[in-house]
This record gives structure tokens, sequence and C-alpha cells, in this order.
């Protein structure tokens, strides 16, 4: 299969939650392996999806447990978790004077021409005013899709590129995929563009330029 021209695709943010991951139906693996680095797009992974997927991992129940061992395999070749699954990496001071870990590609670049990468949710990449009410890690899986989707939304005009404050990527699409009918209520009141895990197979090759 002919690898996609870099260039030519719109980076996008995408936000996955548990149950997009551990879909049956669709290869997560396969695509952040070899679609995802054949791509402009960054995949950010919310700090409690990771830890979800970590606790399925060492469940007993062998086919799940199976699938979500191998996506947190797949993740683990991404620096960001790579550093997170063993121990807390070394910090060093940048000329700012600001802390930053040792794992500094996972402040990609996605813009054109560059590969794409997955990233562990910051502490501070959450919605507080939904975080702070939050009963359980349905409700902060979304504070950090509301913050990645809608967060400066309001104030840009079709088109135009998003940057993330805390990183160095940029993008101009953003999406919350899950396949929990619930975590889609939850996201819908605060407009968080929503899709699942086949939206997300049907439109990987044009996901640029899709809308949900």
């Amino acid at each position: 299969m002919q690898k996609p021209h870099l260039a030519n695709n719109i980076p996008c943010c995408i936000v996955m939650d548990t149950s997009a991951l551990l879909d049956t139906q669709f290869d997560m693996v396969e695509l952040l392996s070899c679609l995802l680095p054949n791509s402009p797009h960054v995949v950010v992974i919310p700090e409690d999806v990771w830890i979800e997927l970590k606790g399925v991992a060492n469940s007993t129940d062998g086919a799940t447990a199976s699938r979500a061992e191998s996506v947190t395999k797949a993740l683990a070749k991404y620096p960001d978790f790579r550093s997170h699954a063993t121990q807390t990496p070394a910090r060093k001071t940048n000329a700012a004077g600001a802390s930053s870990s040792s794992s500094s590609f996972a402040t990609a670049n996605a813009a054109a021409g560059s590969r794409g990468v997955a990233v562990l949710q910051k502490s501070k990449e959450t919605f507080y005013p939904l975080k702070k009410f939050a009963r359980n890690r349905d409700t902060k899986i979304v504070a950090c899709a509301y913050y990645f989707t809608v967060h400066d939304s309001n104030t840009l005009g079709v088109g135009d590129t998003r940057s993330c404050p805390l990183r160095r990527f940029r993008y101009e699409n953003a999406f919350f995929v899950t396949n929990d009918v619930v975590q889609q209520i939850k996201a819908s009141p605060y407009k968080i563009p929503t899709i699942d895990s086949s939206d997300l197979k049907r439109h990987w090759g044009h996901l640029g330029h899709w809308e949900s």
C-alpha cells in the first residue's frame, strides 16, 4: 500500500477514549504503529485512559486484557509513554528556566511533512470547570477532550491553525474518539466534535478535510 504524502494532509489532533482503543472491529495497534507515523496527526491519550489501559491489561479478562496489553505496547514505542511506563525521567531546565522532560520528542511538531506521534496528556491540559466537579475518570477524559477540541476554537475561523500552548504541535482539525454512548452524551453539551472508531477508520485518509 502506498504511503500518503504527508505534505498533502491537514494535521489533526485526535483524543482517544479507552472504548475506542479497545475496539474489536478496528486494529488500533496498526493505527498506532503504522498509520499514525505515516500521517501528520497527533493522537492524545488522556492520563485517565492510560491508567485504565494498564489496569485492563493486568486484569483476568483474557481477550480484552490482551488487546489492552497490545495497545499499551504500541504506545510505549513513543517517548512520552516509554519514559512514563518505567520511571519518572530526569528533569532538566531549559533556557527560559522551565522544567522539561527528557522525552522532548513528545512535544512533536505535527505540521505538514512531520511524522505523526502519540502523546500523553499533561496535567494542565484539561478544562478545569468540568474536571473539578468530576466524580469519575470518564468526566476527566471528557475534560481533556474539551481542552484539545474546543479550547480556543471560538476565537478561530474555519481552517485556522490551532497551537497547543504546552507543546510544539499545531493542528487544524480535532476530534474526540469514543465508542461509549455515555461519553458521547457527556461531550455533546460542550460541543466537542465526537466520532467513533468506525468513523475514524472510514475517514482516516482524509481526516483533515472531514467534519463530524
